[in-house]
């Protein structure tokens, strides 16, 4: 069941993204990547302050900062079209 369920998030999040452009997918990821590091070295250091298990801290920090950073993606710009 769990697998299952991994595999159906990452679906949906697959389709989510299907009809973006590229470069937004790639700063998307770019945030994503950054902000779930972030995440997770805070998570760890929290987890180990608090004497609990650093990995379980770093896992949850890392999944919500990538969350967090994917969400706050700023959207494309587009210059206007040349007016004749």
């Amino acid at each position: 069941m769990k697998k299952m369920l991994i595999v159906g998030m990452i679906l949906l999040f697959s389709i989510g993204c299907a009809g973006m452009e590229t470069q937004y997918q790639r700063n998307m990821l770019t945030n994503a990547g950054i902000w779930g590091m972030i995440g997770a070295g805070t998570g760890a250091a929290i987890a180990a302050v608090t004497k609990g298990d650093p990995v379980k801290g770093a896992v949850l920090g890392g999944i919500g900062g990538a969350f967090l950073g994917a969400g706050n993606t700023p959207a494309p710009t587009y210059a206007p079209p040349p007016r004749y």
